[in-house]
């Protein structure tokens, strides 16, 4: 008589391991959902206490000016936590505080966030990498009346034909044709680089193939009658298509610390005959610290943030 077998088929074990699986992947999601709310939590709360520190300081300052540095304003974070303080001009209150623990982070400032949102100040860590900060606080040029124009460049308004970014772009007319050169965009940023580097990037078409200049010079404020800073300039020139979007960007290596303010300038430095009504357009302007390029960006990217108002203040984000 055949002896019975006992045990279990490979059916039933394949059975009990999905089961087993499903049963561990719930207990991870879950683990994972507490340790992630401990985490925001602690972080908010360590953003709180190091705000109030700085606050402090800054009213025993006697000059209401912000400390330059969270020592201090006996402003530390406990063990796994991290924070990163940025202050602004010493002659100011301004200042912006991020708070990292684990996977979570949140940042706050006494200008245009006062209390703790989810992300991270314009150049400071995120807590899932590195951000990158756009430093140009108007990166779609919506602000036509700080433009300088020079030369024989005639009307300027706001146009939707086309966008490189965004819904609209900025765009000049040549009111007299003509053979000239001139500047038609100059604009500029305050940031307190100290010595270091900065990238400048902007995208430009012009009606007509032209050689395009772009030029990144270090100041002590924008608009400032100071006279310019000797040896900050950086000037770089680009081959561009007639009708085209063309990114001209420039590297300024020769930052020093008493500038405090980045102006730069997109010129045409070829000789072109213009005709009237000839275009000139601008759109994408992104400034960075250091000497990396990165893709455009802004608040209204996926995953980045204004550190103001939107379309009016510095952004940061991952590269993109």
């Amino acid at each position: 008589m055949p002896q019975k077998r006992t045990g279990f088929t490979i059916v039933e074990l394949l059975i009990v391991i999905v089961v087993i699986g499903i049963l561990a992947a719930i207990t991870i999601v879950s683990y994972n959902g507490v340790v992630g709310k401990a985490n925001e939590a602690k972080a908010k709360s360590e953003l709180v206490n190091a705000n109030q520190q700085i606050l402090l300081a800054i009213a025993a300052s006697g000059t209401d000016t912000a400390p330059t540095t969270l020592t201090a304003a006996n402003a530390t974070a406990t063990t796994g936590g991290i924070l990163q303080y940025s202050a602004g001009n010493p002659t100011t209150d301004a200042y912006c505080l991020t708070s990292s623990t684990g996977k979570a982070s949140y940042y706050q400032n006494n200008t245009t966030q006062p209390s703790p949102i989810a992300g991270a100040c314009p150049g400071h860590l995120n807590a899932n990498g590195s951000n990158v900060t756009n430093l140009a606080d108007d990166p779609n040029v919506n602000s036509l009346p700080s433009i300088t124009l020079n030369g024989a460049v005639g009307g300027q308004f706001y146009s939707t034909a086309a966008p490189k970014y965004g819904t609209t772009f900025a765009r000049f007319l040549w009111s007299a044709a003509g053979t000239s050169a001139p500047t038609v965009y100059e604009s500029g940023i305050n940031y307190d680089f100290g010595a270091g580097s900065a990238t400048t990037s902007v995208w430009t078409r012009v009606t007509k193939a032209a050689t395009m200049n772009l030029c990144s010079v270090g100041e002590r404020a924008v608009g400032s009658s100071l006279p310019a800073l000797t040896g900050t300039s950086a000037c770089a020139t680009t081959a561009c298509t007639a009708s085209t979007w063309c990114r001209l960007q420039v590297t300024n290596n020769t930052l020093t610390n008493d500038v405090e303010a980045l102006r730069y300038a997109v010129s045409v430095s070829s000789t072109v005959s213009w005709a009237v009504n000839d275009a000139f357009d601008i759109d994408g302007v992104m400034i960075s610290p250091g000497t990396t390029y990165y893709n455009f960006a802004d608040g209204s990217s996926a995953g980045w943030q204004w550190a103001g108002a939107a379309n009016a203040s510095q952004s940061s984000g991952p590269a993109l």
